[in-house]
């Protein structure tokens, strides 16, 4: 068990087909660029990047890496550090491939298979100014794909990870890697973001703990109540 795994994108098909069944809307194709809030300070709306403004009675941010970005619309800021990470997301091709997961040491080259057909090789990250930071580092390209090469050079047998290209994305780091979840200094405006490299394991706590303090109720989630405050950092205090 304490090996388990799960496919993140398949979560996310069930979770949105789930919403659709709950009436919930979803707006693609453009991405909320700014926060407006009204003559006391409170938050009203989201603006989109395609002119469109949404009137909400509360706003939850839960925008990644890119949560600092957003806030600043709203005069906030948040401790959320994009930590830009790589892999290699490689086909199988042949039986002996990873089974379920494993990490080299004293690389700390991780090697996870995804699902039946598929094994993810990743390793390190770095971290970058802003979620959109351009291009990512060949350098760090090239070093993961020597270290797959060295630490697996069996991996050529069963998977097609050399023609496969390095995939990069920013995980929304905080200074503790726990997540912001909770009310902001700004009236209406919620987070629930920050959760670092923990991901979507949590999204599910996080969000039954954000329901309750919306709504007023008891959270399910006991002590990680103040873990996750965002007011365990300033300006949220």
């Amino acid at each position: 068990p304490e090996d388990g795994r799960g496919d993140c994108a398949a979560y996310k098909r069930a979770l949105a087909a789930d919403c659709r069944r709950r009436e919930v809307t979803f707006v693609f194709g453009a991405a909320a660029s700014a926060l407006e809030v009204d003559a006391d300070g409170a938050v009203e709306a989201v603006r989109c990047s395609d002119g469109r403004a949404f009137a909400a009675d509360r706003v939850v941010v839960c925008a990644g890496a890119a949560t600092p970005t957003l806030l600043r619309s709203a005069g906030l800021y948040a401790p959320v550090q994009p930590l830009r990470g790589y892999s290699i997301t490689a086909r199988v091709t042949a039986p002996g491939a990873v089974e379920a997961s494993l990490v080299c040491a004293p690389y700390s080259l991780y090697a996870t298979r995804v699902d039946d057909a598929t094994v993810r090789f990743t390793c390190y990250g770095e971290l970058v100014a802003v979620a959109d930071a351009a291009g990512a580092h060949a350098g760090l390209e090239r070093r993961l794909r020597a270290l797959v090469a060295h630490a697996l050079p069996a991996a050529d047998a069963w998977c097609d990870w050399r023609s496969r290209p390095v995939w990069s994305g920013s995980r929304p780091t905080t200074p503790d890697c726990c997540p912001l979840v909770g009310p902001t200094r700004v009236p209406r405006l919620f987070l629930n973001t920050g959760h670092s490299f923990n991901g979507w394991r949590e999204s599910a706590q996080t969000a039954a703990h954000l329901g309750a303090v919306v709504a007023g109720d008891e959270s399910p989630v006991g002590a990680y109540r103040a873990a996750w405050d965002p007011a365990r950092f300033a300006p949220f205090g």
